[in-house]
């Protein structure tokens, strides 16, 4: 004979399956909330290096084929000059990831730079391969209007 379930058990039933189903979300959430967090650091050292004048540090963070098109001196006076160098603050507060392509993942950090009292808008392109960590592969910055469009053509696809 089959046994027939009460309804305290039912819902005890629902309650534990709604319970795993929630706790798996959340695990789910800080996964996706960690590998942001990792290109959110990445991108957040960067500008710190450059608004502390540590030109050798930011630059160790590029990417190896931004390394090989960009010179060390061609880099110091890219980021010698504002907004770079006369950042308070550097935020983010999205990120979106493609790939892999040609061996690379890609991600685009989307913040802002706060210049001089203004809120400026931010993009930093990173690439990660199988060898080294999320580097920085380029960045751009706007001063504040309207934005119409994304600053770097890898993230434009993205808005």
């Amino acid at each position: 004979m089959a046994s027939i379930e009460s309804p305290l058990q039912k819902l005890r039933d629902g309650l534990v399956f709604a319970g795993s189903i929630g706790a798996f979300v959340v695990v789910i959430a800080l996964l996706v909330q960690s590998c942001d967090a990792d290109k959110f650091e990445v991108s957040e050292r960067f500008f710190a290096d450059l608004r502390e004048g540590r030109i050798d540090a930011a630059y160790a963070q590029l990417s190896a084929a931004r390394r090989a098109e960009l010179s060390r001196e061609a880099f110091a006076a890219l980021v010698g000059e504002a907004p770079y160098a006369r950042h308070s603050e550097a935020g983010f507060g999205s990120t979106k990831s493609w790939g892999p392509v040609g061996g690379l993942w890609h991600a685009c950090a989307f913040g802002g730079l706060t210049v001089d009292g203004d809120d400026w808008y931010l993009e930093v392109h990173l690439t990660q391969s199988k060898d080294e960590g999320w580097r920085v592969d380029e960045w751009a910055a706007e001063p504040p209007r309207p934005l119409q469009s994304s600053l770097i053509e890898s993230c434009r696809v993205l808005r």
